[in-house]
């Protein structure tokens, strides 16, 4: 997996490197239950850029690591990169994304593709909504290799109150164009500042997916209590 996966993210890195970047770095304590009830650490980075006026990226890492007695109970690693080119409305867009997940037993995941997204902020909220075609290779422990293609929708909403607290919800739904293979994801997080950059944060995750491996359930539920710094 990592033959794969390391090389891809050290490019976009590169690339960023160029770039004025904002964005946050997390860590949290995760509660999880579905295919593994444990508490394990997340560690999660958040990185915009804007290159231009018309084009900016969004760059996410995130990995989940859990270890008892020399045996490791839960480790993800996962990762995703976006490229907008005029994202102030309607443009079209770039994404890849690459996962390994040892509950959900995921050796690698691997889909890129393009689409066209909207922006919008009218009414107080930054939301941006996106509909993309991907191919996907996915290899998963006990089953052929999976190498089909995909439709994507996704909307991330976000919103800042006036007492600081920053709020974000982002649903993802994927189906095969071949098969009914299907999977959907909702995230909320909230942060709150507690010092500068620093704020205290707080994120729910919901996972379904359609069964592709025995002994694999569907749902996967994760709660994560942490800390997060701006840069």
């Amino acid at each position: 997996m990592k033959r794969f996966v390391l090389p891809i993210l050290f490019c976009i890195l590169s690339i960023q490197s160029f770039s004025q970047i904002t964005g946050k770095i997390s860590v949290s304590s995760n509660y999880q239950t579905g295919n593994t009830e444990a508490i394990s650490a997340t560690g999660k980075i958040d990185l915009d850029t804007k290159f231009s006026d018309a084009i900016s990226s969004s760059l996410v890492i995130q990995t989940n690591y859990g270890e008892q007695f020399e045996k490791v109970f839960d480790r993800v690693h996962r990762g995703s990169f976006e490229l907008d080119v005029d994202a102030d409305d309607f443009y079209p867009l770039l994404f890849v994304s690459a996962e390994n997940n040892m509950n959900r037993k995921i050796d690698l995941r691997f889909n890129g593709g393009v689409g066209f997204g909207f922006a919008d902020d009218k009414i107080g909220v930054d939301s941006k909504t996106s509909i993309m075609l991907l191919w996907e290779y996915s290899d998963m422990v006990g089953i052929e290799p999976i190498s089909k293609p995909m439709v994507s929708f996704r909307t991330r909403l976000k919103k800042k109150l006036e007492s600081g607290m920053s709020t974000r919800l982002v649903l993802l739904m994927q189906k095969y164009l071949t098969g009914d293979v299907y999977r959907m994801t909702s995230t909320f997080s909230m942060s709150y500042p507690v010092y500068k950059s620093l704020s205290f944060l707080f994120t729910t995750e919901h996972r379904y997916e359609t069964v592709q491996v025995p002994d694999t359930k569907p749902n996967d539920f994760s709660t994560m209590f942490g800390l997060e710094f701006g840069i």
